[in-house]
């Protein structure tokens, strides 16, 4: 078998298509139901239908035929009959609402966008006109990333004026929950059209000879008048017209919005095309301000239906194990957020196809309002009139963002008001966590499994002052003796020693946990007083004798004996922000057993910056024999007296310094000869 091999070049994060995502998938998932009532198996096209990797361990993978040991696990995706936003990229589309104008969909022209679009790069001659020396004074010496910044952050942050294409208000939009999306036309007022128009005069001033013919030149090339056809990257024939999008987009944003005075609502479906007009008509400023859109260019028709989902992934079993209880399965929580989209998503569909059988869409799946009211005015017996059909359709709409709001984040799938009663979730009293809040904080997968390991052969806890000690001093509990160890080899010179600590055991201080014999096994002291576990502590002690040039290479046995006085321990307290925030410190040995704290001396605090209102410490037990070198000759205390920032002393007491000054200024005090000497 041949085995490919290589390395990787490079790498980079991107988002999967929807074609891509049908690809990868091993089968459309569309039945609900999970488990069979009766016989507690999976269901076939359901959530945990076996072609996505084994449920349970005596399952086989119905696509590869590996158990759950072998099977890597495989994708399914779940198919929505309408767009929905991508909760990914909402907060950039409502941004992107506020960056062009309304009626020509063309990007607002800013000044400090213009200047960073020719900083980044931009061609001379698509530049509307050229930016003003102090705003490109500003700007020279911005790294390109801030640029990117700057230009996204004025793009989308204009003030509403009339557009000096169209002169046409520009129109104001919000969120609702990260769900739905309002807008309607800013209120024309007299003041502000003049405003807006001789703000649009100081910018036509701005030009330079030779500009405005080749402003006019773009201008005829971009004019709404043109129609430009839609060419398609993946066949690369034309595929409709500019303008016929353009006439579809004004007439939906009219229907939606009658009245200027209020918001309308819009759906995905609008907001995707007015996007797509965007991109048709000024891809170039986009791929510049958004690299990322240049990236999936090459993926989508219009790179902007990045920020949509027609079509979504549903994670392999493995990743989603069911839980089990008395023999009967359960979902897990990711699970239980898939089948809210699941369903949600089926009855989206089913609210389509009751559409479709009474003929009120049209050719390209929108509602034919026309139609629905003419057979609903010659028709009384329908299941749902069209002001009912278009509601339910638009709630259902709604509940499905939500829930998929909720597979990436569980605070953006509240429901909007008046449709809390609508939404059905299995044990609803604690919503589910989304994958945001499984990665997230110190409870997420991050910091508690990847970076929040425990560390071996190493101790924490509480520090507290113990003037007995020596400066280079630890004072260790003897509940942390007895649980650290080191390897330590048997020779000729210390084997009485060990075998003594072998008959100890590991309850008793000083004693050993276990013996590593040359040939690499294993063996834990036995635990106890009993007579058959001296006896075998006797047996493993006897057993125990010098290297032996013939056997084993000559390699020796190792003892794992407790941590003892003359130990060292490399002592660290977070955050480490220096050099001497690690020190290595003498092993004392505190063996009465009711201490439970690290015991330092107060004159290396300064070093740690530590004190002893609660602060904790980490020690960290050396497991080789160099290692231990190193902490004694490098990092130990006494070498560490001065700081390695400017040579300032770290270790002291200022403690005993303001007691001194006390007892020399009290008054009526009177100093012996030895007194003052001292």
């Amino acid at each position: 078998m041949d085995v490919p091999s290589g390395t990787v070049s490079n790498y980079r994060f991107s988002f999967y298509s929807p074609s891509e995502i049908r690809a990868l998938s091993v089968l459309e998932v569309a039945n609900d139901a999970i488990f069979d009532n009766f016989t507690g198996r999976v269901i076939d096209r359901g959530l945990h239908d076996l072609d996505m990797g084994p449920c349970t361990d005596k399952d086989l993978c119905v696509h590869c035929g590996f158990d759950y040991l072998q099977c890597p696990g495989h994708i399914g995706h779940i198919e929505f009959s309408k767009p929905v936003y991508n909760p990914l990229m909402f907060d950039l589309v409502v941004r992107l609402l506020k960056s062009f104008c309304f009626k020509c969909f063309r990007i607002n022209e800013v000044p400090t966008l213009v200047g960073c679009l020719k900083l980044l790069g931009f061609p001379e001659t698509l530049l509307p006109y050229q930016p003003k020396q102090y705003i490109m004074a500003n700007l020279i010496g911005l790294p390109a990333s801030e640029l990117r910044k700057l230009a996204l952050k004025e793009m989308t942050a204009t003030s509403r004026t009339l557009c000096k294409r169209c002169n046409t208000m520009s129109w104001m939009s919000r969120h609702l929950n990260h769900q739905q999306i309002e807008v309607k036309p800013a209120k024309e007022t007299k003041g502000r059209i003049n405003r807006a128009a001789k703000k649009n005069e100081e910018l036509e001033e701005t030009f330079e000879p030779g500009e405005v013919e080749v402003w006019a030149e773009i201008e005829a090339l971009t004019s709404s008048n043109t129609p430009r056809p839609v060419v398609t990257f993946e066949e690369g024939v034309a595929t409709g017209e500019l303008d016929d999008l353009l006439e579809s987009v004004r007439e939906r944003l009219k229907k939606i919005c009658p009245n200027t005075q209020k918001f309308g609502v819009t759906t995905p479906d609008l907001v995707r095309d007015m996007l797509r007009c965007v991109w048709m008509q000024d891809s170039a400023i986009l791929r510049t301000v958004l690299p990322f859109l240049n990236a999936v260019s090459s993926k989508f028709q219009y790179a902007t239906d990045v920020c949509f989902m027609d079509v979504m992934p549903v994670s392999p079993n493995i990743c989603r194990w069911p839980k089990r209880m008395g023999g009967t399965p359960y979902e897990s929580s990711v699970t239980a957020l898939l089948s809210r989209v699941l369903t949600r998503s089926k009855r989206l569909k089913e609210i389509y196809e009751y559409l479709s059988d009474n003929n009120w869409l049209t050719s390209d799946g929108r509602l034919n309002v026309a139609a629905m009211e003419k057979q609903s005015m010659g028709d009384s017996s329908l299941a749902l009139t069209p002001a009912r059909s278009i509601e339910a359709l638009n709630s259902v709409w709604v509940l499905l963002q939500a829930a998929v709001n909720g597979v990436y984040d569980m605070t953006r799938s509240v429901p909007p008001t008046g449709l809390e009663q609508r939404q059905t979730t299995v044990n609803s009293s604690k919503p589910h966590p989304g994958f945001k809040q499984l990665i997230d904080k110190k409870e997420g997968w991050f910091r508690a499994r990847i970076m929040g390991k425990r560390v071996q052969f190493s101790c924490r806890s509480v520090i507290s002052p113990d003037p007995n000690l020596c400066v280079h001093e630890v004072g260790v509990p003897l509940y942390f003796a007895q649980r650290l160890y080191f390897p330590e080899r048997v020779t000729a010179f210390n084997i009485d020693k060990l075998r003594a600590l072998v008959i100890a055991g590991p309850d008793k201080y000083p004693g050993a946990l276990a013996v590593e014999l040359p040939d690499g096994k294993v063996q834990n002291i036995p635990a106890g007083d009993s007579e058959d576990a001296v006896k075998r502590r006797l047996n493993m002690a006897q057993r125990l004798v010098t290297p032996q040039p013939g056997m084993h290479s000559g390699w020796p046995a190792i003892v794992r004996r407790h941590l003892e006085d003359g130990d060292f321990l490399l002592m660290n307290r977070q955050p480490t922000l220096h050099k001497p925030s690690m020190q290595a410190h003498k092993v004392r040995v505190i063996k009465a057993p009711w201490a439970k704290t690290l015991r330092l001396h107060y004159a290396i605090c300064k070093a740690y910056n530590a004190d002893f209102d609660g602060d904790e410490m980490n020690g960290h037990f050396p497991q080789s024999y160099q290692a231990k070198a190193e902490l004694a000759h490098l990092s130990a205390v006494p070498f560490q007296y001065l700081a390695p920032k400017d040579g300032t002393p770290l270790a002291g007491l200022i403690q005993d310094h303001v007691i001194a000054s006390v007892k020399l200024t009290m008054r009526d005090r009177f100093l012996t000869h030895d007194e003052y000497l001292d």
